[in-house]
């Protein structure tokens, strides 16, 4: 009679601990679900949204742009610099071009060659503070538009194909090459984003973002705005392997408890 009832305690006791197990590993899902997007971060870009410098309604810049530099791998655009031409800068567009004009403040960024298809990409870049860091989601976000042939523009038909790269200490994390249909007049959202894991190569390294105009077909200017970078930590592969056990423990435990009970 004795040992029936330490049977029986014992039976209670493995129940409440399966019970308990599976309670606390439900707690700590919900723990580390919600905790990515507690902790996401915006990462600061210098002149992220171009309004720097003011300038007027249909006025652009030449080959200045506050916290963004050039970006020609190949050397291609030297001599037009050199003379004074414009390949890049920051342009308030008018109502006539764009219908809505920027999507964020009065300014975008442009990069403008009038080079034949083919020849290479060129664009602006920028190398950010922040340095890549183990186990975080980054997304980032740019308005992307097709400026249309305006005011007898002509030169401005067609859309030479774009490219919106992350980086790390120089190294290509991921990119969105072109992979978006624009109509003439609109602006639309390139969005891309890449996971770190605990032992990338990169880690440490500086985070840097580069808008290209890869003359890859006819036309000759791409405009960019409204530039954003979010850093999400995830949870690491092990916390989510302990919960697994967890809950698996806590499952085995019920399952040989039915099975005394048959």
């Amino acid at each position: 009679m004795l040992s029936t009832n330490k049977i029986m305690i014992s039976k209670k006791i493995s129940t409440k601990i399966a019970y308990i197990a599976a309670i606390c590993a439900a707690i700590n899902i919900a723990a580390i679900t919600k905790t990515p997007t507690a902790n996401a971060a915006s990462l600061s870009i210098a002149n992220a949204g171009f309004e720097e410098p003011i300038i007027g309604e249909g006025e652009f810049t030449t080959n200045v742009l506050p916290g963004w530099t050039l970006y020609d791998p190949s050397n291609l655009t030297s001599a037009s610099i050199g003379v004074g031409e414009p390949i890049y800068g920051a342009y308030n567009p008018t109502a006539d071009v764009y219908f809505n004009e920027a999507p964020e403040g009065n300014n975008v960024g442009y990069v403008y060659l009038t080079y034949p298809p083919g020849s290479g990409a060129v664009g602006i870049s920028q190398t950010l503070t922040s340095l890549l860091t183990a186990n975080t989601k980054y997304t980032l976000q740019v308005e992307i538009a097709n400026i249309p042939p305006v005011n007898g523009f002509t030169i401005l038909d067609g859309f030479p194909g774009y490219a919106i790269q992350l980086l790390a200490g120089g190294t290509l994390l991921t990119q969105d090459f072109n992979s978006l249909s624009i109509i003439e007049g609109a602006f639309v959202t390139s969005t891309i984003s890449f996971i770190t894991s605990a032992n990338n190569p990169n880690l440490g390294q500086a985070l840097e973002i580069r808008l290209l105009n890869i003359l890859e077909s006819d036309g000759i200017e791409i405009n960019f705005d409204n530039v954003k970078l979010d850093a999400t930590p995830i949870p690491e592969p092990a916390s989510i392997l302990g919960i697994t056990f967890g809950f698996v423990g806590a499952s085995l435990a019920l399952k040989k408890r039915k099975m005394i009970r048959q």
